[in-house]
């Protein structure tokens, strides 16, 4: 978790949802209030950042433990429907570290964007995923050129 970059995205505070386990690493989310959830829980609405550390909220009530959220640009896994020609698209939310193309006929929530990298994209690999708020779409460079 340890970023030599971290000064650049500050981890932020985020009061936890009821009843709610998050991993370190995972992409976390907000219900309508504000709170967060997993990625992959049914109540995440929008996506905020990667969780800095696990939090066990099961069976607690909401507000109960502060978790640490990092925006920025991360690795994540993919449900091999993304390639290279997919940079600077948008991704939606798979589960709690996956992404997807798809939005699955809008129930799925927007995870980010595709960030383009030097690296050769297969249906296995890890792509690069700016995540936060702020998170737009961005122009891809025309064919045959990068």
């Amino acid at each position: 978790m340890a970023n030599e970059l971290s000064y650049l995205n500050p981890a932020f505070p985020m009061p936890v949802a009821a009843d709610v386990v998050i991993n370190a690493d995972a992409m976390v989310g907000t219900d309508g209030t504000g709170h967060a959830v997993a990625a992959s829980d049914p109540r995440c609405s929008s996506i905020r950042g990667r969780a800095e550390h696990a939090v066990d909220n099961a069976g607690g009530v909401r507000g109960a433990l502060t978790l640490l959220v990092r925006g920025g640009s991360y690795f994540q896994d993919q449900d091999g429907t993304i390639t290279r020609e997919n940079e600077g698209e948008r991704c939606y939310v798979m589960g709690d570290n996956t992404v997807s193309l798809s939005d699955a006929g809008g129930t799925r929530p927007y995870a980010g964007v595709i960030i383009p990298a030097q690296l050769r994209l297969t249906a296995t690999s890890k792509v690069i995923v700016f995540f936060g708020r702020w998170a737009v779409s961005v122009p891809t460079p025309a064919k045959g050129r990068s």
